[in-house]
C-alpha cells in the first residue's frame, strides 16, 4: 500500500474526496446522498500527520512525496477515530 502524508485531517478528507470525483463515484456522478463520496481511508498517524491511502491516479508531485508505510495511531491517549463528514 502506499499513502501520502498531510499536515491536517480536512487536507486529507479532502484528497479522498478528489480521488471520489477522479473516480466518478456515485454521490459526485448522480449526486445520491447515499452513494460513495470518499475514495480511500484517512487515519492519524504515530507521527501526528494524517495519511490518505492512495487510491486511483495521483499526480506527479503526490507520486514524489508517497510513503509505503504509515502506521496508526492506537494508543488510547492519543488515537483520533476519522469520521468523513456527511
Amino acid at each position: 500500500m502506499a499513502y501520502i502524508l498531510f499536515n491536517t485531517k480536512e487536507e486529507a478528507i479532502d484528497r479522498a474526496e478528489q480521488a471520489g470525483i477522479n473516480l466518478n463515484l456515485s454521490y459526485h456522478r448522480d449526486g445520491n446522498i447515499n452513494g460513495t463520496r470518499y475514495a480511500g481511508i484517512v487515519f492519524k498517524t504515530t507521527s501526528g500527520k494524517y495519511a490518505w491511502e492512495i487510491v486511483g491516479d495521483i499526480t506527479s508531485a503526490e507520486n514524489l512525496a508517497k510513503v509505503s508505510t504509515a502506521t496508526e495511531e492506537t494508543s488510547e491517549a492519543n488515537y483520533e477515530q476519522i469520521v468523513f463528514p456527511g
